[in-house]
């Protein structure tokens, strides 16, 4: 039986569909609306209070790593990590115009193993999903006081509101106050959706003008940001800098120091770079620690990422901290289903193999174009570990975390669907981690992505859903809330 009786699912479904909770498909000029579950996911508030405390601790030895990699020594390693990147991504990476630690928004993708949750990816270029994360919040709340006929103000929400986090901390990174905030992205962006909804919300709540535009319409001169003539005081990038034309005003912006968030830092997002951070906490005597790391920072990492290696012949550190001289054998032994193979450069779920897939037909399939191998035949783990190790595209060996199932009973572009159990992830977002908000996704499929068909599903913690007055229900990590109220 779902949270909310089919009178509150409309006017959840009516408040989803005027947000709109949906991914923008330009050729259509439509939005194709994304799945959002009935039944809230609510994360105990110790648990996160903890995550939050070791996603801030690990965001620092990342930035301290980078900083560290720029060092004459570790220039060789530099480049093979970051050596998929050009342009922007490229400089940025080498620090020819680095902007500093000054993040305006951060992206801590994690999956639950038990009761606790594991790190598997950080965003820091453009994450996404604020707004989604807001809308379907809010809607869901909007529904339960309907269903409750309870009054609640709402404004409780906002502690861990993640459009008003961002909007919070963007005004704090602005030179001075701003009046007037442009939203760049590509024409036709698919979360177009989450930019218009960050425009409304943003002028509602600071009283600010923000435009959305193209980066081809800001101009760059003596020092200042202008579109159209009129000042621009601050930038919220969202679009990826290798989409930026180099030798545009933006770009030139970008290189010069303008107040542009997030500053370009691809580099802190690469998989390989999260195995750098595995490999130096766990101690490995060839590749040192940065000596600005903490031992704080050091078992937060270890605490909170899984075992994540360069996919790369020679020595490696095990899990347990010894040293093995050569690693891919060492891999071949492994059972499969106990790891994950993930593309350097991917994101959105591409370039990731599953290994306890590896037999399926999705899977080899992908495994071929990712390769470009033409051979008709299966590819085995052992061509796969030699073609992997050996580039072009670099690699990561990931220990699998198999996250939870739940039962999702969901509404389709309004349309109520039955429960079924699916995979969910959730997101925190940064770096204001002491009011950190986030969101949570669920799929079929163990690669939760919403171009792939994933659903958003409202996320609380217990004191906010107490303060609703949702049901009662285990006070310990993740639940799905049931009725107390009959549906009517």
């Amino acid at each position: 039986m779902p949270t909310l009786s089919s009178a509150a699912q409309k006017v959840y479904a009516t408040a989803l569909q005027e947000a709109p909770l949906g991914i923008y498909e330009a050729a259509q000029d439509r939005y194709r609306p994304i799945p959002a579950s009935i039944d809230p996911v609510v994360i105990d508030d110790q648990l996160w209070e903890s995550v939050a405390a070791d996603c801030d601790a690990i965001m620092k030895a990342l930035q301290k790593l980078a900083r560290f990699l720029r060092q004459p020594p570790q220039r060789a390693r530099a480049r093979l990590l970051f050596e998929h990147l050009d342009g922007l991504e490229a400089e940025a990476a080498a620090g020819e115009h680095d902007a500093g630690d000054d993040l305006a928004t951060v992206r801590f993708d994690m999956f639950f193993a038990q009761d606790d949750l594991k790190l598997l990816e950080i965003n820091t270029t453009i994450p996404a999903m604020q707004a989604y994360g807001e809308m379907v919040r809010q809607a869901f709340a909007a529904a339960w006081v309907h269903e409750s006929k309870s009054t609640p103000h709402l404004s409780f929400l906002d502690r861990h509101s993640t459009a008003q986090a961002l909007l919070d901390r963007l005004m704090r990174l602005a030179p001075n106050k701003p009046q007037h905030i442009a939203v760049v992205a590509r024409a036709g962006d698919a979360q177009k959706a989450e930019l218009l909804y960050l425009q409304k919300f943003w002028h509602e709540r600071a009283g600010v003008r923000v435009s959305c535009v193209q980066p081809e319409q800001i101009r760059w001169q003596d020092g200042k940001l202008t579109l159209d003539g009129e000042s621009v005081d601050l930038i919220y990038r969202h679009i990826f800098a290798s989409r930026i034309d180099p030798k545009s005003d933006f770009a030139a912006a970008c290189r010069q120091g303008a107040p542009i968030f997030n500053p370009i830092t691809a580099h802190l997002e690469v998989k390989a770079l999260l195995a750098e951070l595995s490999t130096r906490a766990a101690g490995h005597p060839s590749e040192p620690r940065p000596s600005s790391w903490t031992e704080a920072e050091c078992a937060a990492i270890r605490r909170r990422l899984p075992w994540t290696r360069l996919l790369r012949a020679g020595p490696s550190v095990l899990p347990d901290g010894s040293v093995i001289e050569d690693f891919l054998p060492y891999l071949q032994q492994k059972p499969l289903q106990d790891l994950v193979f993930k593309t350097s450069s991917g994101y959105g779920g591409h370039g990731v193999i599953i290994g306890a897939e590896w037999q399926t037909a999705d899977t080899q399939a992908r495994l071929k174009e990712i390769l470009k191998l033409k051979d008709a035949g299966p590819v085995s783990l052992q061509s796969f570990l030699l073609a992997a190790s050996e580039g072009p595209e670099l690699w990561v060996v990931q220990e699998r975390i198999r996250g939870q199932k739940r039962t999702h009973s969901f509404l389709q572009a309004g349309v109520p669907q039955e429960g079924r159990d699916h995979y969910f992830d959730v997101s925190l977002f940064g770096p204001d981690f002491q009011r950190a908000g986030g969101v949570s996704r669920f799929a079929a499929d163990p690669i939760v992505n919403l171009g792939k068909g994933g659903g958003m599903a409202p996320l609380f913690l217990t004191s906010e859903a107490e303060r609703l007055g949702l049901p009662q229900y285990r006070a310990k990590v993740v639940m799905t809330v049931k009725p107390t109220i009959k549906p009517r």
